[in-house]
């Protein structure tokens, strides 16, 4: 017989999102810049701020990993942090100094 086990998911914890989320209400209406973006149009348990990314996983600012879906935040045609790209837009950097987001100039248009 095998055992089976499985992982059991650590506790997530949330203070350095809360203590930035205080700080955003205090300056911005609503902690976001559109309503549909509020910290009370998600989840609970859906991250406030995502610290990093790559691929579909993202980190927020408490360490927490999730699988980034539908929470409007999501790169979704080429994950986070896709690494051509990013080595497209730090070579271009170099000789460019304003180069926009979208990756004009890296041939990924």
């Amino acid at each position: 017989m095998v055992a089976i086990t499985a992982k059991v998911p650590r506790l997530m914890k949330f203070e350095k999102s809360k203590a930035l989320q205080d700080k955003v209400h205090a300056v911005i209406p609503g902690g976001a810049h559109v309503y549909a973006k509020g910290d009370d149009q998600y989840p609970v348990l859906a991250p406030g701020f995502i610290a990093r990314g790559a691929g579909c996983h993202v980190w927020d600012l408490d360490g927490n990993e999730f699988i980034e879906y539908g929470m409007g935040l999501r790169a979704v045609s080429l994950g986070h942090a896709y690494s051509p790209w990013l080595r497209c837009y730090y070579r271009s950097s170099e000789t460019r100094p304003r180069l926009h987001w979208t990756g004009y100039g890296c041939g990924l248009r």
